[in-house]
């Protein structure tokens, strides 16, 4: 009888664990991860119709100033849409740990600079991990991707599901808002991934020469990656669209 009901127990210990391991990934790198696709999705479609500035300033966007607005961005609706989804108070925390592996950096640069051979010795520590990236500097875009960027990313997670945990989910204008960013999600996702089959379908000849070629078979599995990932994200906006609606309208029905 103890056993029996030490498993209840057991089980409710490690779907804890799993679903903190779960967020403290998805915070700080599926934020990071999201906002890539979703640039690169918004570039092919920014390049169909012509808006031929944002596609070349692509990189820019993502990776190109101190301020990683894409990251930030992405990484707040992640929280918000996910924190009004699951409603799990630990999605307030997933922060707690980036700034720890971000202190560390900070406080120990010995360490980690024995790994840096192209900052110059007299710069400041505060400009290597939060400052503008010297065209000369590798190692300090390596460190800014490696400690700030997922530091900055979990933050507006975390800010993010708070706000989501503050607000009802019957909450009108919160649905709205919820119905919006998906639906948006899912035309750009879509669009831009027809966008990326089409290319397929007119450079198929070259990728199946170059299928086996080196670095082009890993540029192939990136975009194939790409395809892969863009479509679970539609689908899951567009489920979460006909989710949304469905609710919208029971809410107007029950009022009326």
């Amino acid at each position: 009888m103890q056993a029996a009901a030490e498993q209840p127990r057991t089980r409710g210990v490690l779907k804890s664990l799993l679903t903190s391991a779960g967020h403290q990934l998805l915070g700080p790198y599926g934020s990071m991860i999201a906002a890539y696709f979703v640039l690169g999705f918004a570039a092919d479609l920014g390049g169909i119709l012509g808006w031929r500035h944002f596609q070349t300033n692509f990189r820019w966007i993502l990776t190109g100033t101190p301020f990683y607005p894409a990251q930030i961005i992405v990484g707040f609706s992640l929280g918000w849409l996910l924190g009004r989804r699951l409603r799990q108070p630990f999605m307030v925390w997933v922060w707690v740990l980036p700034l720890i592996l971000l202190t560390y950096a900070l406080v120990s640069p010995p360490v980690l600079n024995q790994f840096a051979m192209n900052s110059p010795p007299d710069q400041p520590l505060m400009t290597h991990y939060f400052g503008w990236i010297c065209n000369r500097c590798a190692d300090q875009a390596v460190h800014q991707i490696t400690f700030t960027v997922p530091f900055y990313a979990s933050v507006m997670y975390s800010a993010g599901a708070l706000l989501a945990l503050r607000t009802r989910e019957d909450f009108r204008p919160a649905l709205l808002t919820e119905f919006s960013i998906f639906l948006v999600m899912s035309v750009l996702v879509v669009s831009g991934g027809l966008i990326e089959l089409q290319q397929w379908w007119v450079h198929r000849r070259e990728l199946e020469r170059l299928f086996w070629a080196v670095p082009r078979f890993w540029m192939w599995a990136a975009n194939v990656t790409q395809i892969v990932v863009g479509g679970m994200i539609a689908a899951f906006s567009i489920s979460s669209v006909i989710r949304i609606r469905r609710k919208m309208l029971a809410l107007n029905g029950r009022a009326d």
